[in-house]
């Protein structure tokens, strides 16, 4: 699921259901940061994207629905879930801006733009839809794998093994 997508969800299922009429977010001036690299496992990573995520209600009811929900909304989803995929990527990323335009006593236009990068990575997959390096490979959410355990083995310098630490 891509950020954008999580941060749709995370809205969605936050906002008061009046206050989704006339809703859209949508991907826009999307940029590419050169970051390819083998992740081991089969998975390619092709590039960081950044781009404008942009959240608008055409037909806000700011009346019943304050504005300021949104970004407490948007604010805490960053701390939660936007940041830290953010920064495991080693991207610089700013907080969301927002523009609120009346249109009359109770509904507004409301525009969120929010600047986020993730990465674009390749799964191996023969019947992937793109071809790369003589490989065909589909669109994936790479999967890191973190060694939670280990086992050390120290040598004596005389090829024994006299001795192990086991490491969590």
């Amino acid at each position: 699921m891509s950020l954008l997508e999580s941060l749709t969800e995370f809205v969605k299922g936050n906002m008061p259901e009046r206050a989704m009429d006339g809703f859209d977010s949508l991907m826009d001036e999307v940029r590419f940061v050169p970051a390819a690299r083998d992740l081991g496992a089969g998975q390619y990573r092709l590039a960081i994207m950044q781009y404008t995520a942009t959240l608008a209600w055409e037909r806000f009811p700011y009346r019943l629905c304050p504005p300021q929900l949104v970004m407490a909304l948007l604010l805490a989803w960053y701390q939660n879930d936007g940041a830290a995929a953010m920064d495991a990527i080693n991207v610089d990323w700013e907080l969301p801006e927002m523009d609120v335009e009346i249109i009359d006593d109770e509904t507004a236009i409301v525009v969120v733009t929010a600047q986020m990068a993730e990465p674009l990575d390749l799964l191996e997959d023969d019947d992937g839809a793109i071809p790369l390096d003589g490989q065909r490979w589909k669109l994936a959410d790479a999967t890191v794998w973190t060694a939670e355990q280990a086992i050390l083995y120290f040598g004596s310098g005389n090829g024994t093994w006299p001795a192990q630490s086991e490491v969590s």
